[in-house]
């Protein structure tokens, strides 16, 4: 049981998921409640589209007498809830999260459980970015809707290289909704707030289902001129553990506008790329997109959006244009499965 355990969770790594899958069922023919076989085989599950078998094997790993593990198979499985629209088991569960030893913004978390009935407009709130820009820009909908509630609040976003552009931007797009914008670890959070929040948590207590999903923020370009352009982003941050399922080869992208001469392409990609050199039909202008402002500017020059999951996808939603999403066969929990 050890050996095939451990032989389906290299599978994994390898992203040899229907391998992975086989072999992890013949451990639990052995031991049907096996935690790590189950919570093993919720993965392989899930990477392949298998979602209510995922949801099926971590019900069993929930088992565990590990807290830990407890804890993560019941977010595993709200976000697989949220995937298949069930959100009303999705974003409950979702919220354990904040419960993790790992949890990053442990710091900012005043209180795990948070009354969005209880507050009023005098009160103060500190709604904090918990995962990637993409993220951000995708929850930020959210905080009209708070601001009904309250008048006072700030946010945080986590420092990165480009912090302070991030924030001017998210200031001039919201600042109809939020007092002030700080930068996590960088910046001096005043002590002042009898409620936070992380972003991603006001789905749950707005409790948006199905048919109440508000709409994007309409992010402001500088100018708006269309043309017969398409933006294409075919890979994210490197760093992101998820990376190889949702990027495209750089060859396979080669091909592509190859084998579309007639249309003319820009590279929504920071990095320059040497492959691509003497493509006609391809423009990169790395440092055009210097910055959120720039790269919304770029985009709402194009007719449409061809992008990986990332960022540039979350950002161009609020433009208007077209968007095609590119992922995996089994994708994320923010797109859904329709």
């Amino acid at each position: 049981e050890d050996i095939l355990i451990g032989w389906g969770a290299c599978l994994i790594d390898l992203k040899q998921f229907f391998s992975a899958r086989s072999i992890l069922e013949h451990a639990i023919t052995i031991n049907p409640y096996s935690i790590l076989a189950n919570k093993n085989i919720a993965s392989a599950y899930a990477a392949i589209g298998e979602i209510d078998l995922a949801i099926k094997a971590l019900k069993v790993a929930q088992l565990s007498t590990d807290p830990n593990i407890i804890i993560d198979c019941v977010y595993q499985e709200g976000m697989l809830h949220i995937l298949q629209e069930n959100y009303a088991k999705g974003w409950r569960a979702h919220e354990m999260r904040l419960q993790a030893l790992n949890f990053p913004q442990k710091k900012l978390l005043l209180n795990t459980k948070f009354d969005i009935d209880s507050i009023n407009e005098h009160d103060n709130i500190l709604v904090f970015q918990e995962q990637g820009i993409g993220d951000l820009l995708q929850f930020a909908r959210y905080l009209p809707m708070l601001y009904s509630k309250c008048k006072n609040i700030d946010l945080a976003i986590i420092k990165n290289e480009y912090s302070e552009s991030h924030k001017q931007f998210l200031f001039d797009n919201l600042k109809h909704c939020i007092r002030d914008i700080y930068v996590q670890k960088e910046n001096v959070i005043p002590n002042i707030y009898s409620h936070s929040i992380s972003l991603m948590s006001l789905p749950f207590y707005f409790k948006t289902r199905e048919n109440n999903i508000p709409p994007p923020i309409e992010w402001k370009a500088t100018y708006n001129d269309t043309r017969d352009i398409i933006g294409i982003c075919w890979q994210g941050s490197i760093h992101n553990l998820n990376d190889s399922a949702r990027s495209v080869p750089i060859n396979t992208i080669k091909t592509f506008i190859e084998d579309n001469p007639q249309q003319q392409f820009i590279s929504l990609q920071l990095n320059y790329y040497k492959e691509l050199e003497g493509l006609s039909n391809l423009v990169q202008d790395s440092h055009g997109l210097s910055g959120l402002q720039n790269t919304l500017n770029i985009i709402t020059q194009c007719k449409l959006i061809i992008s990986v999951d990332t960022m540039i996808a979350h950002l161009a939603a609020g433009t208007g244009k077209p968007v095609a999403l590119l992922h995996c066969l089994s994708p994320d929990w923010r797109w859904g499965m329709s």
